[in-house]
């Protein structure tokens, strides 16, 4: 007799990081990191494909990337407070630190990004320092 598979709730630690639901850009899976990358300091835009590259190196993490708007928003934001994610985004008022950037460039020098104190979206300069949540 086999034992079904038990369905991943979002929020649920998987594998080392946490389950956040399908991907709302491909459908598939979706996992994010369990703290911003790095830690305590942001990254400029193309320091965070960095990240994600030299994460990709890790078994399981070979299609670790910086999240697309959607999955910023759908994937990350909006389940902010589930389970294993709760506490870890932050929400401060503080103006840039609240500020996650995605995988979306717009225009000439900016990119999109979304502020977790209130969800909204916007484009903020690439070389800023903001934090960035890596997803796979």
């Amino acid at each position: 007799m086999t034992e079904a598979k038990q369905e991943m709730e979002i929020g649920d630690l998987d594998g080392g990081g946490v389950y956040v639901g399908k991907s709302a850009t491909t459908g598939k899976d979706l996992h994010a990191a369990l703290a911003d990358e790095p830690e305590s300091r942001g990254l400029p835009f193309y320091e965070a494909f960095e990240a994600a590259e030299e994460m990709r190196k890790q078994p399981g993490r070979e299609n670790a990337h910086v999240p697309t708007p959607e999955e910023l928003n759908v994937n990350l934001y909006q389940n902010k407070d589930k389970g294993a994610l709760r506490g870890t985004f932050n929400t401060s008022s503080a103006f840039a630190v609240t500020c996650y950037r995605s995988s979306a460039p717009y225009g000439d020098g900016y990119a999109r990004v979304q502020w977790f104190g209130d969800g909204y979206q916007d484009s903020f300069n690439r070389g800023f320092r903001l934090p960035v949540r890596l997803v796979w």
